[in-house]
């Protein structure tokens, strides 16, 4: 687990050779402290996804966006086209 392994390790070692045995108290720890790795990676995670989704949804804004120009441009140049046919055959 790294460092913090290491130090609880130190410390376990040393209250053997006093006669203590803190080996259930060091295990807890150790599955605390993973459970706060864990849910930091976690929320890390959900942080990402939540960014993702956002960027998605700006991106469909988008697209509906330019859509709506293309359709309006679209019907203006139908129109130009349109007066221009009725001018030529008058």
């Amino acid at each position: 687990m790294g460092f913090g392994a290491n130090v609880l390790e130190i410390i376990d070692n040393a209250f053997t050779l006093l006669g203590i045995d803190v080996s259930p108290l060091i295990k807890q720890i150790i599955a605390s402290v993973g459970i706060f790795v864990d849910l930091k990676e976690r929320l890390d995670m959900e942080h990402k996804l939540r960014e993702m989704q956002e960027k998605l949804l700006q991106s469909e804004k988008l697209e509906q966006t330019l859509l709506q120009v293309l359709q309006a441009a679209t019907k203006k140049g139908q129109e130009l086209s349109d007066g221009l046919q009725i001018d030529l055959e008058d």
